[in-house]
């Protein structure tokens, strides 16, 4: 069901990648830390998190601005 852990954080997901697709970091990293939030083991997320990373790197932007 949507309201469990796991579907929260695959919907949470599904809002990060969309916000990265569109450029909105902030927004990726907040609602990807939320899935992980919700289900600590839920990898898509974490590789959302870690593909943000590598985005702000390759930008040359400071990745403590963001992390």
């Amino acid at each position: 069901p949507a309201t469990s852990d796991e579907g929260k954080a695959e919907l949470k997901t599904a809002v990060g990648s969309a916000y990265a697709a569109l450029g909105n970091l902030d927004g990726a990293k907040t609602a990807f830390t939320e899935a992980i939030a919700s289900q600590k083991t839920h990898y898509p997320a974490k590789l959302g998190l870690a593909r943000l990373r590598a985005i702000a790197q390759d930008r040359g932007w400071r990745i403590l601005d963001l992390f």
